[in-house]
C-alpha cells in the first residue's frame, strides 16, 4: 500500500513538471514570435486563393461580393516558377512587411545591376536590408520617418524623406510628396543612377494612398518602366460593391492592357476588420506582386 502511494506521488509529481514545462515552452515561443523577428518565409501561404476563374472573361460591374474577395486573393501563383519573400517581420500571429520576387531567370533582378524603389518604410527596414543584400541598388522613401535624406554606411541604400503621391505638395508638417515620374527624373538629373533604366522592384505600401498613385502611374506611362510590382492594397471598410468593383477594375486594366502578370497575392493577417458590404468580417489589406511581360531590353544585354 505504501509503494503503491509512492508510485501515485511521482506520477503526480511527473505530471506537473510536465505541465510546468509545457507552459514554459509555450510561454517562450510567444516570446520569441513576439520579438520582431526578420523572415523570408510565407506563414501564411494558405490565406491566399489559387482560382482557375477566368477572370478577364468576367464583367466587372456584375462581379458579387464573393467574386470580388475572390479576385484580390487569387494569387496566380503557376505564372512563377520561383518565388522568394525578402524580408518581413514575425509578430505572434503572422508576419507584416514580406514581399514576393519573382527569381525566373528571365525575370528576376540581376544582382549587382538591379534597382529597386521602395515607399513606404514604418521603420521596418528588413525588405530593403534583403534586397540590398542580394546585390541591388535600393532608394528608400518615407516623409513619416524623423530622419533626413542619407546613404546608409556599408550598403546600397539611399533613404530620402520624401512620399509616394498622385500630385506634388509640400505640407506644413514638413511632408513632401511627389509622384513617380517626378522622382524618377530627380533621381536621373542628380545621376543617382543610369538614365533610361528600368525600375527591377517597385515596392508600394503607403496605407491607402496606392490606388490614386496606381492611377497616376498608369495615366504616366511610368509602369512600362516597372519590371516588378509589389502594392500592399487596402479596401475601404465602408465601401459599397460599386467602390470594389471600381478598384477590380484598374487592377484588371494593369493586367489585361499593361502587361502586368500577377505571381502572387496573400492577405495580411493584421488587417482583419468588418467590410460590411464584402461579407462582413474579413481582411482589409493584400501583399500583391506582379510582373511585367514585356521585354525589357537590358536584360538581354
Amino acid at each position: 500500500m505504501q509503494m503503491s502511494r509512492s508510485i501515485a506521488r511521482i506520477a503526480s509529481s511527473c505530471c506537473k513538471l510536465k505541465l510546468i514545462v509545457a507552459l514554459v515552452a509555450a510561454l517562450a515561443i510567444v516570446v520569441l514570435l513576439s520579438r520582431n523577428v526578420s523572415t523570408a518565409f510565407p506563414f501564411y501561404q494558405c490565406l491566399s486563393v489559387n482560382s482557375r476563374t477566368d477572370w478577364s472573361s468576367m464583367d466587372v460591374n456584375t462581379m458579387t461580393a464573393k467574386q470580388i474577395m475572390d479576385y484580390f486573393r487569387w494569387n496566380n501563383a503557376s505564372s512563377c516558377r520561383l518565388a522568394q519573400y525578402f524580408g518581413g517581420v514575425t509578430f505572434l500571429f503572422g508576419i507584416d512587411g514580406q514581399k514576393a520576387v519573382c527569381m525566373d531567370p528571365e525575370i528576376m533582378p540581376l544582382a549587382g545591376k538591379c534597382i529597386v524603389y521602395s515607399f513606404g518604410i514604418n521603420d521596418d527596414w528588413s525588405f530593403e536590408e534583403m534586397i540590398d543584400r542580394y546585390g541591388c541598388d535600393v532608394y528608400a522613401f518615407d516623409p513619416s520617418l524623423n530622419m533626413t535624406t542619407r546613404n546608409w554606411n556599408d550598403t546600397n541604400i539611399h533613404y530620402f524623406h520624401l512620399g509616394l503621391a498622385d500630385h506634388e505638395e509640400q505640407s506644413d508638417d514638413g511632408w513632401h510628396v511627389q509622384t513617380l515620374s517626378t522622382i524618377y527624373q530627380k533621381l536621373l538629373t542628380e545621376k543617382l543612377h543610369a538614365s533610361d533604366r528600368f525600375i527591377d522592384y517597385l515596392k508600394i505600401d503607403i496605407e491607402e494612398d496606392e490606388w490614386t498613385v496606381l492611377v497616376d502611374i498608369l495615366h504616366s506611362g511610368m509602369l512600362g518602366k516597372v519590371r516588378q510590382l509589389a502594392v500592399e492594397v487596402h479596401l475601404p471598410l465602408e465601401g459599397s460593391i460599386s467602390d470594389y468593383q471600381r478598384l477590380v477594375g484598374l487592377l484588371r486594366s494593369m493586367e489585361e492592357q499593361h502587361g502586368m502578370i500577377r505571381f502572387d497575392s496573400k492577405i495580411n493577417a493584421y488587417s482583419e476588420g468588418s467590410i460590411r458590404h464584402l461579407f462582413g468580417m474579413g481582411y482589409a489589406a493584400h501583399e500583391m506582386a506582379w510582373y511585367n511581360r514585356r521585354p525589357l531590353h537590358y536584360y538581354n544585354e
